[in-house]
């Protein structure tokens, strides 16, 4: 009887430590996602804020301030940084001429793609925004 009832503590710990295994592994790929989001929000973040201080200190232009915030530079690259393109990028000067001119500089409609079984697909995130008073000499 007692080989039995050992059989089956080995059984029974061979299952115990698959569902341990797979909740570990799913937990993991979790953290692992919600790290990546992180990661690519906080990216876009410095490039949007590192594209208006660009803006503010050289002369206006839309196009060069959208380059710095895709590719980081002042001229067109390859691909823009994590699959971000043009269309998700707007500059806009609001109030041009008036002591209260500004640059705004928006991404918005970026996809965040999941590993995670579970959640696995794309979602947009939310809009992220950097504006600065524009001081003309």
């Amino acid at each position: 009887m007692s080989r039995t009832n050992s059989a089956r503590k080995r059984g029974q710990a061979m299952i115990e430590g698959a569902l341990i295994t797979l909740l570990l592994a799913a937990v993991l790929i979790a953290i692992f996602d919600l790290g990546l989001v992180l990661f690519i929000h906080q990216t876009f973040a410095n490039s949007v804020r590192s594209a208006v201080r660009y803006g503010v200190v050289n002369p206006y232009d839309p196009t060069v301030i959208k380059n710095m915030v895709l590719y980081g530079q002042p001229t067109a690259g390859a691909t823009g940084v994590f699959g971000l393109t043009a269309g998700m990028v707007s500059v806009a000067r609001i109030d041009a001429g008036t002591n209260d001119q500004r640059i705004v500089v928006t991404i918005s409609g970026y996809p965040y793609r999941f590993f995670s079984p579970w959640i696995a697909g794309a979602f947009n995130g939310r809009a992220i925004m950097a504006s600065l008073p524009l001081e003309t000499p």
